[in-house]
């Protein structure tokens, strides 16, 4: 005989219980890790999540009970082993994601100011004695979000919407709901809207393109260490750049502008044609300059200017009676009287 409750949750829509299962398996599981932290400390803290993220995978990937829903549950986890090609080409794509959210980060706030006390609320980690301590709270944070909101979104609400409505819908609908979560986040500015959905829908498509969760938890893992290390605590340091339309244009860009542009000042320097570096006036020059004569010497570090290339592509001669050819010149009287 069917269980009522059972029975109940087949008849309601596939969107319905692929939402709701992929967000309880994600936050509940990923929520455990803060209470160990709390209560039990960092290293008691961390073997504990080791343990319980070994058994919350084994399970998820089709093992353990139900019986009866093993073969969905393995299925929901895209269970499968990955050939050689597929782990290289995945760590690869792990790595650009990660590398990805945080340049977008970058960018963003060198158009708008950095909020960092909204960005530390909540991720409090000076009841931890000591760094690295607060590095390791940081890696293990990072493990439990990836493990279980990939678990939870990318799986368990991801792939059985792909299975009726197709990849397209399936990331937009999980992407969605990946984002609606975390907007009850402090560091959730207009700005990062964006940011969390994309994020959202590129592990969408590296979990379709791969058909594992494997290559999505490295990526998701690697992006929450430098989020949980340099944006939301602070233990790997502060980004302090203000926003470009405070400073204007700078760094590198600029620097390397005036390098390429210093042969062409005015300096006091006593070897002709030689200008010295910003950064150390009193250089020299190289002997390879000392040999070349001071006309090449200044052909080499003179900016080109229209007089230049009037002088390194002269305009032919022109033309005269004399060097014209015989059926172009003008008659002459040589055969008058």
């Amino acid at each position: 005989m069917t269980n009522p409750v059972t029975g109940l949750w087949i008849r309601l829509p596939l969107v319905l219980r692929a939402v709701v299962s992929g967000i309880l398996i994600a936050l509940v599981a990923a929520n455990v890790w803060p209470l160990l932290l709390r209560h039990l400390g960092v290293p008691l803290a961390a073997i504990s999540e080791a343990a319980f993220l070994t058994l919350y995978v084994w399970w998820a990937a089709g093992g353990g009970s139900p019986r009866s829903t093993q073969t969905a549950r393995a299925l929901s986890f895209r269970s499968g082993p990955l050939s050689s090609r597929q782990w290289f080409w995945g760590l690869v794509a792990a790595i650009f994601f990660a590398v990805t959210v945080h340049a977008s980060m970058v960018v963003l706030f060198r158009l708008v100011p950095f909020p960092a006390a909204d960005f530390r609320l909540g991720y409090d980690f000076s009841f931890i004695p000591t760094l690295p301590l607060r590095w390791l709270a940081a890696v293990i944070s990072a493990i439990s979000a990836g493990v279980c909101e990939e678990t939870g979104f990318r799986g368990y609400m991801q792939r059985p919407l792909e299975t009726r409505y197709g990849a397209t819908p399936a990331i937009l609908i999980s992407s969605f709901f990946f984002m609606s979560v975390h907007l009850t986040k402090g560091w959730s500015t207009a700005g990062m809207v964006p940011i969390v959905f994309g994020a959202g829908v590129l592990l969408g498509m590296l979990a379709r393109s791969s058909q594992s969760l494997i290559p999505c938890i490295l990526g998701h893992t690697m992006m929450d260490i430098g989020l949980f290390a340099y944006w939301w605590t602070g233990i790997a340091g502060t980004f302090t750049a203000l926003p470009i339309g405070q400073t204007g244009l700078d760094g590198p860009s600029s620097s390397h502008a005036s390098r390429w542009l210093a042969p062409s000042r005015s300096c006091s320097s006593p070897y002709p044609g030689y200008a010295p570096s910003q950064s150390n006036p009193s250089s020299k020059p190289s002997s390879r300059h000392l040999e070349m004569s001071s006309p090449t010497r200044a052909r080499h570090l003179r900016p080109y200017t229209p007089t230049r290339y009037r002088s390194l592509f002269p305009a032919p001669e022109q033309s005269t009676e004399a060097n014209r050819p015989c059926f172009f010149r003008k008659p002459t009287n040589s055969h008058s009287s």
